[in-house]
């Protein structure tokens, strides 16, 4: 599994294209009325706070997340749009900030949008204190891995990944040591190291990683944190990190 999605050395961060925007909502954030556009029921996203300058990603998904801490949700757009006042989705979910960071519609294995994204300020920080989110064109169709509830995935080879899977990469591996390592790199390795990743969706690539979309992000950079850390342009693929040393694990807790 490991040797098809990491064949070409690379695993390509989702910086601004399929970057997740994330807007925190305050107590004076209007609420606006969103229609679902896929008739999958009650519209689960019908009234959400939309912070004045929020937008999804320019990616086919469509991504958005607002944060309103005064609830404690996480309101997660598919496939959004709007034109003046006017939002619709094609779906979207609701999430606990407390909760286990599974539940609803945001994302094909069914795992919170906002679980997992690596923050501007984690990377500036060189610090990432929890798992990874990560998507791959080999997802496996019909099958996943708990704590997935569902799977997008259409790859029928033999060396899929369910989404669900845990990856690690190799703890004894001294990545300080790795000659050409960025701040960037290094802390995503760490991260990987210590908490791991969930294969959550599928993608374009055969592996890719799901940042924060930086507020300076444009078509020519992701923006000035993330090219000072080393992520040089949208899609980078992180080439210092050993991804050949990534591993499939058994069961959904890293060993470290």
């Amino acid at each position: 599994m490991i040797s098809y999605v990491t064949g070409d050395g690379q695993v390509y961060a989702n910086l601004r294209e399929y970057g997740v925007p994330i807007w925190t909502a305050s107590p004076a954030t209007p609420h606006v009325t969103v229609t679902c556009r896929l008739r999958w029921g009650k519209c689960p996203i019908a009234s959400t706070p939309i912070p004045p300058g929020a937008e999804p990603n320019v990616g086919s998904d469509g991504v958005l997340v607002v944060v309103d801490p005064s609830d404690g949700t996480t309101h997660e757009f598919w496939q959004a749009r709007h034109t003046g006042s006017d939002w619709s989705v094609s779906w979207g979910a609701i999430n606990r900030l407390t909760g286990s960071g599974w539940g609803g519609n945001a994302t094909g294995s069914g795992a919170s949008r906002l679980a997992g994204i690596i923050r501007v300020e984690e990377v500036k920080a060189g610090d990432i204190p929890h798992a990874l989110s990560m998507q791959s064109s080999n997802a496996c169709s019909g099958t996943h891995r708990a704590p997935a509830l569902k799977t997008d995935g259409e790859s029928t080879r033999s060396d899929c990944l369910p989404e669900g899977s845990r990856v690690q990469l190799d703890p004894s591996i001294d990545l300080g040591k790795v000659k050409g390592m960025t701040k960037a790199e290094l802390a995503v390795g760490v991260a990987l190291q210590k908490y791991g990743a969930y294969i959550m969706d599928k993608g374009a690539a055969r592996l890719s990683v799901t940042f924060e979309l930086a507020r300076d992000a444009t078509p020519r950079t992701p923006g000035a944190a993330y090219r000072s850390a080393g992520l040089r342009w949208d899609y980078y693929g992180m080439p210092h990190i050993p991804w050949d040393k990534l591993r499939v694990l058994t069961d959904c807790h890293c060993a470290s």
